[in-house]
């Protein structure tokens, strides 16, 4: 097994763990975790992807292939809030992957003024999320299938499409 080759040869220690991205060695076995966190959610085991994901950020806390998105989106699909704004925190960005959670949250827990507030950052952050659901919102054709770009029309369609199992809990706001 990887993980164990890794120990034995000195990766798991204090020195290490928080870098593991930066450490070429270890950087295939960061990848292999993210994929099975992606694997384990289309497998609908959402805990265990969640588990995952806090490891991943453990042991590179830069977080290079954005686990933090990952858990950020299950977060809100366990409705889990202390650990989703424990995790904001840590990282606060105005992006639609950190925001959209948080807006899907509140929406699922009835808490319509904070929605509100996390629709409007969203919209700050890229208007094209509204312009989506309102059916205006124009497809970037200079951006290649695939890849997106922060506020762009392409950055709706990537977090759709990655995305969806958190979106299919909420079916009112879609329609």
């Amino acid at each position: 097994m990887k993980k164990d080759r890794l120990k034995d040869e000195g990766y798991f220690n204090k020195d290490n763990i928080g870098h593991f991205y930066g450490i070429f060695e270890t950087r295939p076995y960061i990848r292999g975790l993210f994929d099975k966190a992606n694997y384990l959610i289309l497998d609908g085991k959402m805990k265990q992807a969640c588990d995952i994901c806090k490891e991943i950020l453990r042991l590179n806390e830069n977080d290079n292939l954005g686990a933090r998105y990952v858990l950020m989106a299950i977060y809100a699909f366990l409705e889990e809030e202390n650990y989703m704004l424990k995790l904001y925190k840590k990282y606060p960005e105005e992006q639609l992957v950190m925001l959209f959670p948080l807006f899907i949250l509140y929406y699922k827990q009835g808490n319509d003024a904070k929605a509100k507030e996390y629709l409007d950052r969203i919209n700050k952050a890229n208007p094209n999320f509204i312009k989506f659901f309102k059916g205006t919102m124009k497809e970037n054709k200079d951006i290649e299938e695939g890849y997106y770009s922060n506020g762009d029309s392409s950055e709706v369609i990537m977090y759709f499409s990655q995305y969806d199992f958190l979106i299919e809990t909420v079916p009112g706001i879609v329609y």
